[in-house]
């Protein structure tokens, strides 16, 4: 991480921040006409994608139902933009998200990515389009959320929604990763036990150069108090002409503070049944030995605060880390983050009592 990028963070930061006190009164300020005026051309843009494969000529205002009945839910994923909630959302949104993370044993990254949707309402019932995971400097980071795996690689294509069936919600999907392309099929269930909710999701994709792979997500949330959350995860991941399965436990605490305000708590766990025990630093031309239990222990707090109306957030996360390829020994991070959201803004947080 050079100092160039370091300053840029903290220049954004610091700027918004002192704009947002001066301005705290002025409800027309330019940067919330800005935002307006960005958010209404994804939205018009939205529709002129539609009305071109629909050949329609109608302005018909479409209704957005929303698909989730637990409301502390799905306001604590909308408000920390969790891979949960933008995997499973079907409104239009831009996502741009910028973040530097700094490592003690490993080199520091600066980075940015983009996601889109684009629904596709007047085609046909349930359609959309997605832009996934456009990036710069793609280095792998701490585990974020739930996911391991993820690819680095600009993702483009179509999202089919299918109707329920016997509970199940279905989404099939099929597009490019660069010059590869993949289908993908994601199908999870909400269902509740005593105080719990609980949402087993299964995704299936076959790509041009990865193959085959699999994966398992088991969320279990419970409600504290009306607006805090519990959430437990269960993680397994398989890949075809790769040895081993990934496999994650973690557990998440999520407190808001305010309406614009949160923290979470995050303690995961993660291995491999034949983790390649290559120590940091070392050639990968060696032989080296497989390890079958936890290499990774991960602590992470997480201070997410919209500071501007309800579209610009930053995000703290300091973190301590504990790998086995560092002989466990303890690896201190920070990650700083902004989001800036364009389309329909976030559900709001439900606030403390």
């Amino acid at each position: 991480m050079s100092i160039k990028h370091i300053t840029l963070s903290l220049s954004l930061l610091s700027t918004f921040t002192l704009y947002a006190d001066i301005n705290v009164q002025d409800e027309h300020s330019y940067l919330d006409n800005l935002h307006s005026s960005i958010s209404d051309d994804v939205h018009t843009l939205s529709h002129s994608i539609d009305k071109l494969f629909s050949g329609s000529v109608d302005d018909q205002n479409t209704t957005l139902v929303n698909r989730s009945p637990y409301d502390t839910t799905k306001s604590v994923d909308s408000f920390f933009q969790t891979n949960k909630f933008l995997n499973e959302t079907e409104k239009t949104f831009l996502r741009v998200n910028f973040n530097s993370l700094f490592q003690t044993k490993h080199s520091s990254d600066f980075k940015y990515k983009i996601r889109a949707r684009i629904p596709l309402s007047r085609t046909k019932k349930n359609y959309n389009l997605f832009i996934e995971d456009i990036q710069e400097n793609g280095s792998n980071q701490v585990l974020k959320d739930e996911s391991i795996n993820q690819s680095s690689s600009t993702a483009i294509g179509v999202n089919y929604f299918a109707a329920k069936t016997y509970g199940i919600k279905s989404k099939y999907s099929i597009g490019t990763s660069g010059f590869n392309p993949f289908v993908r099929a994601r199908y999870n269930l909400n269902y509740s036990l005593q105080d719990w909710f609980i949402e087993p999701v299964q995704t299936f994709k076959y790509s041009s150069n990865r193959k085959f792979e699999e994966e398992t997500n088991v969320y279990f949330d419970k409600v504290i108090k009306d607006a805090e959350l519990l959430r437990l995860t269960l993680y397994r991941h398989t890949q075809e002409n790769v040895k081993g399965m990934d496999y994650a436990f973690s557990a998440q605490y999520f407190l808001p503070l305010k309406s614009q305000t949160a923290i979470s708590i995050s303690q995961v766990f993660v291995g491999n049944t034949k983790y390649l025990d290559i120590p940091y630093g070392s050639p990968t031309t060696q032989s080296y030995n497989t390890y079958g239990g936890i290499n990774d222990y991960i602590t992470t707090v997480n201070y997410r605060e919209n500071i501007w109306k309800k579209w610009f957030f930053y995000e703290l996360s300091p973190g301590v880390n504990f790998h086995r390829q560092h002989d466990y020994k303890v690896n201190y991070s920070m990650r700083f983050s902004i989001d800036i959201y364009f389309g329909q803004t976030y559900k709001k947080l439900c606030p403390p009592n």
